[in-house]
């Protein structure tokens, strides 16, 4: 739905969230937030209460971006204004904490965009091959995001969302494969972006875990190995449900995609760059349901206050023993 004028405003003012100092953006989102049309806060009270997995909120604005797309890291935060910033900002304290990886790029805001060089990369900078299903920070030893945020500030038709729900896959799945699925048999690569600890690090933990009185599902099909030969077939066979159960959504201009991150895995079809200021230009936000102790700029090498989760194990590539 879109804003009305006045309240598009004062989300322009929203303060730069690409600063050492985030008090000012934290603070100004709790203001935002109590501006959010009583819609979106319904919408996202249903996402909050596990009624559904996934939102879109249809564009909040018909403002069309005139910053051209970056395609380089260096000139994030080069906007006139911060107003897709401060929509993100309310969304997530409205759900929790928002942060960020201090090994993606520091910020809590992420911009993603095609980058030269990258096009084939497993990063969300590719572009020309297809970004397979995955949950974000499903490896991370510190913390997996509960919700994701994804505000499209310009999209590509050729490029469409694939997402399957937790849900879905166990409504369609033989128990056989549930038992392996739920067992410690599966290296889950720490990514590229992350492993500033040892670059070939896993996580040995199972695909589906539980979490309190609820499943969860934590997943990257270009990152996670079987052990042995059936677990192997097991990822063979979630893949197939996968395809099999997966929704495709699009993105438009100044729509806002959030999904339960530890109950979906999305993936993103291919499409071709241009890197003439015109591609697509998403932003995405982590969030976390429980406040965060040690601040919003989560750093892999300082765990004090946040516990790694009991399920998951850290080795290195050489632990691993072949089958």
């Amino acid at each position: 739905m879109l804003f009305t004028n006045e309240i598009k405003t004062k989300f322009s003012l929203c303060p730069s969230p690409y600063s050492a100092n985030l008090d000012p953006f934290l603070m100004y989102s709790m203001f935002l937030r109590t501006l959010l049309p009583a819609e979106i806060k319904a919408d996202l009270n249903r996402l909050k209460s596990g009624q559904v997995n996934m939102i879109q909120l249809t564009p909040v604005t018909d403002m069309i971006e005139q910053t051209p797309t970056p395609c380089d890291d260096k000139v994030i935060g080069a906007k006139p204004d911060f107003f897709t910033e401060g929509v993100m900002g309310a969304i997530a304290a409205e759900l929790g904490d928002i942060f960020g990886y201090k090994e993606q790029n520091g910020f809590v805001i992420h911009d993603i965009f095609p980058i030269p060089g990258l096009e084939h990369s497993q990063t969300g900078a590719n572009s020309k091959s297809v970004l397979s299903f995955h949950s974000d920070g499903s490896t991370h030893p510190i913390i997996t995001p509960d919700y994701l945020i994804l505000y499209c500030i310009k999209p590509d038709r050729a490029a469409c969302n694939h997402i399957s729900f937790l849900p879905d896959l166990l409504q369609h799945m033989p128990g056989d494969l549930f038992q392996i699925l739920t067992q410690d048999r599966f290296a889950h690569q720490v990514d590229i972006e992350l492993a500033v600890e040892n670059k070939n690090s896993f996580v040995i933990q199972p695909i589906i875990l539980r979490e309190g009185n609820e499943l969860i599902l934590k997943y990257d099909g270009d990152l996670v190995t079987g052990l042995d030969k059936e677990s192997e077939q097991a990822i063979t066979e979630l893949n197939a449900l996968i395809a099999k159960t997966a929704v495709e959504v699009h993105n438009q201009a100044n729509s806002v995609l959030i999904l339960n991150n530890k109950k979906a895995v999305h993936a993103r079809s291919a499409f071709d760059p241009r890197f003439d200021g015109t591609d697509r230009w998403l932003q995405s936000a982590f969030v976390s349901k429980t406040p965060l102790p040690n601040g919003h700029v989560i750093d892999i090498q300082d765990r004090l206050g946040l516990n790694v989760p009991s399920h998951a194990k850290t080795t290195a590539r050489d632990d691993i023993l072949a089958y």
